[in-house]
């Protein structure tokens, strides 16, 4: 949001101090300020205004002064009190130049006023206005908002502009104009939202949206489309909602807090209500939509509107006003607020970061400090707004804040990785980048899971000295055998069809020996388990869902990759025949069941024989964990001494509790499978048992890369259960994972404190067998990992298409 607009080139030089003069153009350096010519200023708005030496500094601003001499006239910011704001005063339209001050005032006192909700648009893209006789650049994004406000009469009209009422430059004014940003846009008379200029039909998208709401009735959306310029009208209102000002993370709080609100696109105007009310209607008869869509010769043209890769019902349900909430959410937050335990009322807090991750800010520390206006008081203490704060302070105090007030941990599952897993704030791989916008949903964030059962709190403690280790434990479940191809994240059919044909081949490869009713119900397992266990939406059971998957994909397969000979049982499931539009309802099938959950992510059979769809970095001999406090199982990934976070896992049979409920009863979770398939013929499975490793990094793990981020893991075991030198084939099912921040260890950080938990069960019956484990654990080699998940990817797709 703070992006310095008016005086851009500051923003490549050392910021100024508060009192720092940003030149405008202007007088020479010898002139005087001269009088304004039409009207008259108030007192309080001189001070605001002041002349001083020239600074070169600023000699891209100079302009000429007619008398051969360059100079600017610079005009510096006055600092504010607290509780004060600018406001700017608009001049009445009696030119084509819009004259404007700008003054100081009480919040509590301030006059009727406007606050504008606009996309800033191209910093280089700039317009001159008057500002005390003075002329500035502004960008063409303000430009046209305050032309559509300006009165064309004798009215002085007063709004709040960000880029004008802030200092860009200043880290203390900013953090305090933004703890006031919730009381500057609710006190204000209207909110005047700028869509920008007309373009793409915007004024035919505008009418539309007004019959579309005034007929409130799904019945006539067809009517509307299906005549002569029907289909261009739909077209501009995706247009319209695919602005820049909805990807805007600001403008979330903006609309949020708003009592009243004004849409200005080009010449058009209209009331909020309209636009909320149209989108409301486009999402609710979304499937209505589809089937509009799906008609006429063009219909393929029709399914994926924009870059973003959403078909055009998807973008009038979830883009434009249906990406924002408004102050009915406003009302849900207040009762929260009143009858919850801070428990579940900082939940919110995690909810509202999922649901606008991908919004757009130009300071990533805004990704947390945007959206706190929207939040319940209780929660805006808690989170400090300070631009002095670096950006992983601000993140990571994100992470503290939830796991302390919620004694949850599914923050850490929202730190996704695929398809980049880099970042450039040295951020530990458990704690959320938010300024990375990823293209896949975390699982919780999907559906309502709890792997870790009802009522479960973390089991966790911050440690080390600077309190910079996280300690939580977790039910161990298994170690991934194989996997499959990862879905990318481009949205082409092409991926999740050789996706599912190789998932499938390596499910029937595994269990060669299955056959009967042992292969039909793995098959019902693996439909179930790639659709993360909600394909079955209209309550068919699981045999049923297996074989409309198969007729799906196996039409599809056959439509669209021909050249692929498929095996006898798929080859059944061909549907004969099939019309251009059965093959776009088939593919609306696909986006809507498999689209969203298999992107990003690979199948994967465990040891334990269990499948899972988790993230596309997962590897073979990752381990996977369900943590207490945690609605998903994660994957860990093990190198040399060391572990780290890879991201959450969707497995077939332990999303909802019973993982706990097998600990409780202090049963296996799992089954050890005891022989795997081996190209040289059946071999005994190494059994996953604790291994002691030594809690002090090695000298060739202390000569790492400085670029390199680290983030430890201590793990330690505790077998529950009979002791394992009494019964062999006891298994572990209980991690203690210790895990510190990203920086690097060194001679201080890198030894942990070993700590002694029994391996028995019974407290009062030690076992002489009792041990502890200590495993220290990096983040994984960036570059070589990269190179080698590709190389895997390229090779097992050749494998696939050569049979």
């Amino acid at each position: 949001m703070f992006n310095l607009l008016i005086w851009k080139s500051l923003a490549s030089s050392k910021p100024p101090p508060s009192n720092q003069r940003i030149p405008i153009l202007g007088l020479p350096e010898d002139s005087t300020p001269a009088p304004a010519p039409d009207f008259t200023r108030p007192d309080r708005l001189q001070d605001s205004l002041s002349i001083t030496e020239p600074n070169t500094e600023f000699n891209h601003l100079q302009g000429s002064s007619g008398n051969g001499v360059l100079g600017p006239k610079f005009f510096r910011y006055r600092s504010l009190r607290p509780s004060e704001i600018r406001l700017v005063r608009l001049q009445p339209a009696r030119s084509w130049r819009i004259k404007c001050d700008i003054f100081h005032c009480r919040l509590d006192e301030a006059p009727a006023y406007t606050a504008i909700s606009y996309a800033w648009g191209d910093a280089e893209d700039k317009r001159s206005i008057e500002l005390d006789n003075v002329s500035i650049p502004i960008t063409t994004s303000l430009h046209g908002a305050l032309e559509a406000l300006r009165k064309r009469g004798q009215e002085d009209v007063f709004v709040w502009a960000d880029a004008l009422c802030i200092d860009q430059q200043n880290g203390d004014e900013k953090s305090q104009q933004l703890r006031l940003m919730t009381a500057i846009y609710t006190r204000a008379k209207c909110v005047a939202i700028w869509l920008g200029p007309e373009r793409d039909n915007s004024t035919l998208a505008a009418e539309l949206l007004e019959k579309v709401v005034a007929t409130d009735d799904p019945r006539h959306l067809r009517s509307m489309f299906s005549s002569p310029n029907g289909w261009k009208k739909l077209e501009a209102v995706v247009s319209l909602f695919e602005r820049d000002y909805w990807d805007r993370l600001w403008v979330v709080q903006e609309v949020f807090n708003a009592k009243q609100i004004i849409v200005y696109c080009g010449s058009t105007k209209l009331p909020w209500s309209i636009y909320r009310s149209a989108s409301a209607l486009f999402k609710s008869n979304k499937r209505y939509l589809e089937s509009i869509t799906l008609e006429g010769p063009e219909a393929g043209n029709r399914t994926v509107a924009s870059q973003k890769q959403l078909s055009c019902p998807q973008v009038l349900a979830y883009e434009g006003p249906g990406s924002l909430f408004d102050r009915q959410k406003l009302e849900y937050f207040n009762k929260l607020e009143k009858r919850n335990p801070d428990r579940m009322l900082f939940r919110v807090l995690l909810e509202v970061m999922q649901d606008f991750r991908r919004k757009l800010s130009g300071d990533p520390r805004d990704k947390v400090f945007g959206i706190i206006g929207v939040l319940p008081e209780r929660i805006r203490r808690e989170i400090p707004v300070d631009y002095k704060l670096s950006v992983k302070d601000v993140y990571t105090n994100v992470v503290d804040t939830l796991i302390h007030t919620t004694n949850r941990l599914d923050v850490i599952c929202e730190s996704i990785h695929f398809p980049r897993h880099t970042n450039s704030i040295s951020l530990p791989s458990w704690v959320p980048d938010w300024s990375y916008i990823p293209e896949v949903n975390s699982l919780g964030a999907m559906f309502n899971f709890s792997a870790d059962g009802t009522q479960n709190q973390a089991v966790w403690e911050f440690k080390g000295e600077r309190q910079n280790k996280l300690q939580i434990e977790a039910i161990y479940l298994g170690k991934i055998r194989a996997h499959g191809l990862s879905v990318g994240t481009l949205c082409k059919l092409g991926d999740y069809l050789m996706a599912f044909l190789h998932w499938r081949a390596l499910l029937l490869d595994k269990f060669h020996d299955a056959d009967g009713e042992r292969r039909t119900r793995l098959l019902e397992e693996f439909c179930l388990t790639i659709s993360l266990g909600h394909g079955s939406t209209n309550g068919q059971d699981s045999n049923k869902w297996m074989k409309i998957c198969h007729d799906h994909f196996a039409t599809l397969i056959s439509y669209r990759l021909p050249e692929l000979a498929l095996d006898r049982e798929l080859a059944g499931h061909i549907a004969s025949n099939l019309s251009v539009s059965g093959y776009y309802v088939l593919r609306q099938f696909l986006q809507d069941n498999f689209g969203s959950r298999m992107m990003g992510r690979c199948f994967c059979i465990t040891y334990e024989d269990l499948m899972g769809l988790g993230s596309g970095f997962m590897t073979n001999d990752d381990i996977i964990v369900v943590p207490f406090g945690c609605s998903t199982p994660i994957i860990l990934r093990q190198e040399g001494d060391e572990f780290r976070y890879v991201g959450d896992v969707f497995i077939r049979g332990y999303m909802y509790g019973k993982a706990v409920d097998d600990y409780k009863a202090r049963k296996r979770p799992l089954r050890q499978r005891k022989e795997v398939d081996d190209p040289g013929g059946q071999q005994q499975a190494e059994a996953v048992k604790p291994t002691r490793l030594a809690s002090q990094f090695t000298a060739q793990e202390q000569a790492h890369s400085d670029n390199d981020s680290h983030d430890a893991i201590e793990l330690r075991t505790a077998l529950q259960g009979r002791c394992p030198a009494h019964h062999g084939d006891d298994l572990r099912d209980s991690l203690l994972l210790e895990i510190s921040p990203g920086s690097r260890p060194n001679s201080e950080t890198s030894i942990s404190r070993t700590s002694e938990i029994s391996s028995c069960v019974s407290a009062t019956s030690p076992c002489r067998h009792s041990s502890s484990y200590e495993i220290m654990i990096k983040q994984w080699n960036i570059t070589r990992t990269s190179i080698r998940v590709v190389t895997k990817f390229l090779f097992q797709a050749y494998t696939a298409l050569m049979g």
